[in-house]
């Protein structure tokens, strides 16, 4: 191995990151991207229907002032536009109602 290859797997060893195996990263992105969403002019429809649940579902906002409510829980953007919604469990549909301008 080269001295600066080794130097810099050394160098990262030596940080403790948090590691996860490529394939399920991978296969967590093409979850999160084959959601489906569904919208009208007042909801706003989520479905897992895989076999694993979704983590971190996250959408961006059309407009910084757009909310989603689901249930008593009204959802907000934050400031670089993320509407963080959550985990999605497995077989399971999540419904919004747009109390404020979303689109």
């Amino acid at each position: 191995m080269r001295s600066t290859t080794h130097e810099r797997r050394a160098f990262i060893a030596s940080l403790n990151p948090w590691r996860a195996p490529a394939g399920r990263i991978l296969d967590c992105f093409r979850l999160l991207a084959t959601l489906p969403v569904h919208e009208s002019p007042d909801t706003l429809r989520i479905r897992n229907g895989g076999s694993a649940p979704a983590h971190g579902v996250t959408l961006v906002a059309p407009h910084p002032d757009a909310l989603l409510q689901h249930g008593a829980a009204v959802l907000a953007p934050r400031g670089d536009g993320r509407l963080v919604i959550g985990d999605l469990p497995a077989g399971s549909e999540m419904r919004f109602v747009k109390p404020g301008r979303f689109g």
